[in-house]
C-alpha cells in the first residue's frame, strides 16, 4: 500500500511538473511572438518615416538613395552636382513620462549631416536637427503631448526644411552608386 501511494505521488508530482514547464515553454513562447510583433512594428514605423522623408526631397528637388539598415544613416540626399547629404531619420509616437508626455529618440552615429526626428501623435511633426547641434548627445527628447506647442531646445527646429538645402549645399560631392539600368 505504502508504495502505491509513493507512486501516486509520484505520478502526481510528475505531472504537476509536466504542466509548469509547458507553461513556461508556452510563456515564453508568446512572450517571443510578442516581442517579434514589436521589431516588426518598429521596422515598419522606421519605413514610413525613411519614405515620409524621402519624398519630402523629391519634392524639394533633390534625388534620394534609401540606405540599406547596416549603414549609419538612412537616406542620402543627392543635388544636381553630386553633392549629397547624410540624413538620419528617427521617429517616435506619444510615450507617458511621469506627469506628462515624450517624444523621444536615441542617436547611434554621429556621422549624419543632420537627422529629421518625427513626433508622431496622429500627425507627423518633424524636426530637422543639424547634427553638429545633437553631437554629443545619444538621444534627443520632445517634451509635451503635442509637438506643436513644444517649446524647448528643439522647437525652432519644427519643419526647418532649410536645415536639408543648407546640408546639401555644405555637403562634398561624394560617390554614389547607381542602380543598374534595366
Amino acid at each position: 500500500m505504502t508504495t502505491s501511494v509513493n507512486l501516486d505521488k509520484l505520478e502526481t508530482q510528475a505531472i504537476q511538473h509536466h504542466y509548469q514547464q509547458q507553461k513556461r515553454r508556452d510563456e515564453f513562447l508568446l512572450s517571443y511572438a510578442m516581442r517579434q510583433q514589436q521589431q516588426q512594428q518598429a521596422v515598419t514605423l522606421a519605413d514610413e518615416a525613411e519614405h515620409y522623408v524621402a519624398t519630402i526631397a523629391k519634392k524639394m528637388g533633390y534625388g534620394v538613395r534609401l540606405t540599406p539598415h547596416t549603414h549609419p544613416y538612412d537616406i542620402e540626399v543627392i543635388d544636381s552636382t553630386g553633392r549629397v547629404a547624410r540624413v538620419e531619420v528617427k521617429i517616435s509616437t506619444i510615450q507617458p513620462n511621469g506627469s506628462g508626455y515624450r517624444y523621444q529618440a536615441r542617436i547611434h552615429h554621429h556621422r549624419a549631416d543632420l537627422v529629421v526626428f518625427i513626433a508622431r501623435n496622429g500627425s507627423d511633426w518633424p524636426y530637422i536637427i543639424p547634427m553638429a547641434a545633437i553631437k554629443p548627445r545619444l538621444n534627443i527628447a520632445i517634451s509635451s503631448k503635442c509637438p506643436g506647442n513644444y517649446s524647448g531646445q528643439w522647437a525652432g527646429y519644427l519643419n526647418a526644411w532649410h536645415y536639408l538645402h543648407t546640408a546639401v549645399k555644405n555637403a562634398p560631392a561624394r560617390p554614389v552608386q547607381l542602380g543598374l539600368v534595366q
